[in-house]
């Protein structure tokens, strides 16, 4: 194949019951391993639910980076060759385990405690405000005085915002007002915000023994939306990721810059895959289940 691909892995949001068997194929090594790290019988959760307890932070997340990582050994298998990586959120652990800058053991380690973490973070939690620019819903959140914030920038008209109870409900009447449609977000707390500080902490008393390598492949940042290239800088970005906004506008952006044309959702669901086909039609966005139609 000619024209450059990428690999998108998606986050928190994208299980489902079943969403083990999206690949067949058989790499035990790597669940035994996710189930060791995780202490959680994975491959029954994924196979049999329920739903809610799959959907718990604390298990989709390292659920998810299984399955994605499966999906990229499929990819593999069958001769593709990404140009370059990202992830959204959580997803960018994947993406570095692709790129060669982190060690698989490490990610499953990392993502454990990280959902671990997450999850405890109960104060507050998330909306979804479509048809209302970047700039209007930042403008929202100054005005309901740091109760709120921007957690994701998913497109030309769906960002997400994060923060408390109180927070959220005056961001929303002022979206309301200015024509936004609001979704409240089925996660337990407010992630990406300085609510998550607590938890950002605690990771990084994990995170920072760990080695980071130099990426054999280019991974674009969902925080800056840049391609990194040194193990330090990623590591720090890493530090303060669920903290940060997911600037995935900026991911997909730079991906066509770089010559991107086609870019495969690699990991259950076919959320990155929507978001992508909003912000650009110069790429070509497929879920997993599809990639053959480009083999």
């Amino acid at each position: 194949m000619n024209e450059k691909v990428a690999f998108l892995f998606p986050g928190q949001g994208s299980q489902y019951i079943g969403m083990s068997a999206v690949t067949t194929i058989d790499k035990q090594d790597i669940v035994a391993l996710a189930e060791r790290k995780s202490g959680l019988p994975l491959q029954r959760l994924m196979e049999q639910g329920p739903l809610k307890r799959l959907s718990a932070t604390e298990i989709a997340q390292p659920a998810i980076l299984l399955v994605s990582l499966l999906c990229k050994e499929a990819l593999i298998d069958q001769g593709f060759s990404p140009a370059v990586v990202a992830g959204h959120s959580l997803g960018e652990y994947t993406a570095l385990v692709c790129s060669g800058a982190l060690a698989v053991e490490d990610a499953f380690s990392i993502v454990a405690q990280r959902g671990r973490l997450m999850a405890q973070e109960r104060e507050g939690g998330m909306s979804a405000i479509l048809k209302l620019s970047l700039a209007e819903v930042d403008a929202i959140c100054r005005g309901v005085d740091g109760k709120v914030n921007v957690a994701n920038h998913n497109g030309p008209a769906q960002v997400v915002i994060s923060g408390d109870e109180e927070g959220l409900m005056q961001a929303g009447e002022l979206a309301k007002r200015r024509g936004g449609k609001v979704i409240s977000l089925p996660v337990s707390g407010p992630f990406h915000s300085p609510f998550m500080e607590r938890a950002e902490q605690q990771l990084a008393q994990l995170i920072e023994p760990i080695k980071f390598s130099s990426p054999r492949i280019p991974v674009v940042s969902s925080i800056n939306g840049k391609s990194l290239s040194d193990p330090c800088r990623i590591k720090n970005l890493i530090l303060t990721q669920i903290t940060a906004r997911v600037n995935w506008v900026q991911v997909i952006n730079c991906i066509e810059e770089m010559g991107v044309k086609i870019a495969i959702e690699v990991g259950p669901g076919e959320v990155l895959t929507r978001l992508g086909r909003k912000i650009t039609s110069a790429i070509e966005f497929l879920p997993f289940v599809d990639y053959g139609k480009i083999l």
